[in-house]
Formats: C-alpha cells, structure tokens, sequence
C-alpha cells in the first residue's frame, strides 16, 4: 500500500515493493505539486511494479546514452552518413543543450521546452526535422534495448512548425537591398522593415513587438524585450522570449534612426487622418496598419514573395545577411552571437563557416578571372 506527503510545496508517494529474502523495502519519489498528481503517478508506478517488476532507476547521462546509441547502433546499422549527420546533430544541437539530464529526467516537458528553443533560435525546417529525429532515434535506443526507461518521451509532445527556408544561408549584397527597396517601396512599411533588419539582424518577431519606449533615441539603443505572437486582429499578445539570450540590448545606426523618425512620422500623420477611427490598441506599437492595427509577420512574408522576381529572399535572410557581414568584416563571434541572441554559439559558429567557404570560393574565383585577363 502506498502513502502520501507533503514536503514544502511539492508532494511525494512511497510505495512498499515485494520482499527479497524475507527482507521488505520502501521507496519513495517525487509525485508533483498536488495530491492529485501524485495519487496518479503513484498508481501508474505500482501498476508498472505489478507488471514488470522493480528495477532500479538509471543514473546514465544523455549524453552517456547518445554514445552508446552511436557507437552500439548507429555504427552498425545505418549508413556513413546518416553516421555522420546524428553524430554532428548530437554534438552541436541536443548534447549543449539536454546532455546532462539524467535519461530517466527527461520528460514530455523537457522535450517540448527543447523543441521551443529550436524554434526561438531560427532553426531551419530541414534542420529541425533532423535534431528531431535523431533525438527520438536515440531515445528510442533508451526504451529498447536499453531499457533505461519505459517510453519515448517524445512521441507525446507536438513539434512545432518550422519554415523551410531554401534561402537562409543566402547573403544580400548592397545592390540587391537596393533592388530590394526600389520594388518594395509600394508596400506600406515594407522597406522600413527590412532597412531595420539588414541593419539590426532582428527577428521579425522582435521588430513587430517593438514599442516607443524601447528606442533610446540618446544612447541609440534598442532594447529587445518581447517577441509578438499574432493569430487574428483581435487576438495577439506581446510574449517574453523563452531564452534569456534573446532579452537583449544593441546599438543602431544612423540610417535605423531615419527608419524610426519616418515611421513615427507616418503614426502621427495617420492619427490626424483617421481620427476618431484610429485604432487604439494595447500596446504603443512602432509597426502598425495605416489605421493603427497590429500588423502580422505574415504581411511582410507575402511582399517578399511577390518580389520573388527580382531577387528571391525571405525575411529572415536580412539577418542571415546582418550575422554574415559582421563576421566577415571580423566582428568578434561572442559579440555577434549577443547582438543576435543566439543561445548556443554553434548557431553563430554554423554562419561563420558558411561565410568563410564563401570567402575561400570567391577568392578562387577572382583568382581564376585574373588568370583569364593576364598575359601570363
């Protein structure tokens, strides 16, 4: 028969399990913060006892846990490959990340939090996809033949939806930001947008929560505080980021200061205009409709489309193209990886690598077309 208590504000269950040797032995976990919860887990827990018998909870890292999967299964059943995308999968995205949880710790939570982070961070469709399957791959090592627990903790947490984003390791240039605004200057709020991103490396997210009093006009300092979650007009909410990271102060140049007196000017010519018909809203938005509305991500994503072309982007390419540019221009990575937010430097670190093959490539080229015009 288990009992029930209350230690703090949390409650526990213990459970008496079959004697060994005439010898009885009572044990006791963690059952949640309400009675209820905890009678729950307590049944589950002695039904699991009745029919599988007690064992032992495993001490065993994940990170002790992908090693084994790598070397006990992976080695001997998938392809080079496949090899070598779970191994760097592993060591750049989940193992930073969850590698010191105790394998038995990691619950639905665990794997719903990790998931959200991916999707703050600007993860890729393709790339999400392959952390998600291989971290499922792995657990599912732990459920058999590791038998460290008793299911996959992920096969009840909904992942969310990436954008696959054929364009995101792609870099803008001078002309194209020119090209850019030239045709998507008959968008309203268009150009001031991605002038602000190309020059900031903002999230989309980060710039349409963006109010007044984030702007330190005196110290040319925005402070990034909030991320806008938009479903319809009348349904929308400034949320906190989930990563620390992504709180965040950066300094702005002259020409996001032009962007930021012209949209201030507009806002102010439109109260006049509409008048008594301007929306008034619950935050003191720096992007709006004409009529004073929240404007959704989804706006901007479509303008980019149209333009497709002229020359085919997203908005998350303006920071792409920001993140780049700093480091070749020899930014510190530290520095860049703070004034975009990222969580993990291997996010910075993956654009770094990229610019730089791009840099070995284009000196090549440039070698090549010497050859071509010389004497020699």
């Amino acid at each position: 028969m288990g009992t029930l208590r209350k230690r703090g504000n949390s409650w526990y269950f213990s459970v008496e399990l079959p004697s060994e040797n005439g010898k009885r032995k009572r044990i006791e976990r963690a059952g949640g913060k309400t009675k209820k919860e905890a009678q729950e887990k307590m049944k589950l827990f002695e039904a699991e006892i009745l029919k599988n018998g007690y064992k032992e909870e495993s001490k065993i890292t994940f990170k002790e846990l992908s090693n084994n999967w790598l070397e006990n299964y992976v080695e001997t059943n998938c392809k080079d490959r496949s090899k070598s995308t779970y191994e760097r999968m592993l060591r750049l995205h989940i193992v930073p990340r969850i590698g010191n949880y105790r394998v038995v710790d990691i619950k639905p939570k665990v794997i719903n939090d990790f998931y959200n982070t991916l999707k703050e961070e600007d993860y890729n469709k393709s790339t999400a996809e392959l952390v998600k399957s291989t971290l499922n791959g792995c657990l599912n090592f732990a459920v058999f033949p590791g038998e460290v627990i008793a299911s996959n903790p992920c096969s009840s947490v909904k992942f969310p939806k990436f954008i696959e984003n054929t364009n995101s390791k792609d870099v803008l240039t001078q002309d194209d930001l020119e090209l850019i605004l030239e045709k998507g200057e008959k968008y309203y709020n268009f150009n001031e947008m991605c002038i602000l991103l190309f020059n900031t490396g903002m999230r989309i997210g980060e710039a349409l929560a963006l109010q007044w009093e984030d702007i330190d006009f005196k110290e040319k300092i925005i402070h990034i505080k909030h991320n806008l979650v938009y479903k319809n007009k009348q349904e929308y909410r400034l949320t906190t980021p989930k990563t620390k990271k992504s709180i965040r102060d950066i300094y702005f140049n002259a020409e996001v200061e032009k962007v930021f007196k012209r949209l201030k000017k507009k806002q102010n010519e439109n109260k006049i205009r509409y008048g008594k018909y301007y929306k008034k809203i619950e935050y003191n938005l720096i992007f709006t409709t004409k009529e004073g509305n929240v404007v959704s991500s989804n706006n901007f994503t479509k303008n980019a489309l149209r333009l497709k072309d002229y020359r085919e982007f997203s908005m998350h390419t303006f920071r792409h193209t920001h993140a780049t540019m700093l480091l070749q221009a020899g930014a510190n990575i530290k520095d860049v990886q703070a004034r975009l937010g990222h969580t993990n430097i291997n996010t910075t670190m993956d654009i770094y690598v990229h610019s730089t093959n791009e840099s070995k490539k284009n000196t090549l080229k440039k070698f090549d077309e010497y050859i071509k015009t010389s004497n020699i």
